[in-house]
């Protein structure tokens, strides 16, 4: 064990990776969001503005720079904070809802644009808040042409893809960044339950009872 979080900040939830930021980031059931800084081997509480309220209730997280997008599909909502002088500014809303629900989103990533993916597989991509409503994942082969039990969506500023896990056929979709389908990625023998994409490496992580698999791009 390298840390411990902080009690009186509540008991651990999700723990997300910031490829921008370089830090892992915790939610707990206190609705406290910290950071872990790999010097000190400690976590701390990310704050927000004068301490006025607490982090959202957390779906998922993704961060841009040092901003962080909260997905809180719960209340149709996906707020960003933006850092300023070492605090973070309440959250503002990033997404029209009006337009769009989120009540059924599962998962978020961004590359400077967000893609936002729901329980049946579709994605929806926002460009500085606002919906590209032509935009599809499209052209996956047959007989499985279609994304079954979405789970998971990465893609970030280093890589060309977008990657969608559907956890009913056990595999890794890639769609290039326009949404179209370009090849899958299947570990025979194992169900995977998460997965890690590192384009710099050209490397594929995935998780599966407690085990680690590697693959090639």
């Amino acid at each position: 064990m390298i840390a411990s979080t902080d009690k009186n900040l509540g008991t651990p939830e999700k723990i997300y990776y910031s490829e921008s930021m370089s830090k892992l980031l915790c939610t707990t059931d206190k609705k406290k969001l910290l950071g872990f800084d790999n010097d000190s081997k400690s976590f701390s509480e990310l704050k927000i503005v004068n301490n006025t309220t607490e982090w959202e209730q957390t779906t998922a997280i993704a961060t841009y720079s040092t901003n962080i997008y909260l997905l809180d599909s719960t209340s149709d909502k996906l707020l960003k904070h933006t850092l300023n002088e070492n605090i973070y500014t309440k959250g503002t809303t990033y997404v029209d809802t009006k337009k769009i629900s989120l009540k059924n989103a599962i998962d978020e990533a961004i590359d400077g644009n967000l893609f936002i993916l729901f329980k049946d597989g579709s994605v929806n991509k926002f460009v500085k808040g606002a919906l590209e409503p032509d935009f599809v994942l499209k052209n996956i082969p047959t007989p499985n042409n279609k994304i079954e039990e979405a789970s998971k969506i990465f893609t970030d500023e280093n890589t060309n893809s977008i990657f969608v896990l559907d956890k009913k056929l056990n595999r890794i979709l890639k769609f290039n960044k326009s949404g179209d389908y370009t090849s899958q990625y299947i570990f025979d023998g194992i169900s995977i339950d998460d997965f890690v994409i590192n384009a710099k490496l050209q490397k594929i992580w995935a998780l599966s009872s407690g085990k680690i698999y590697e693959g090639n791009l």
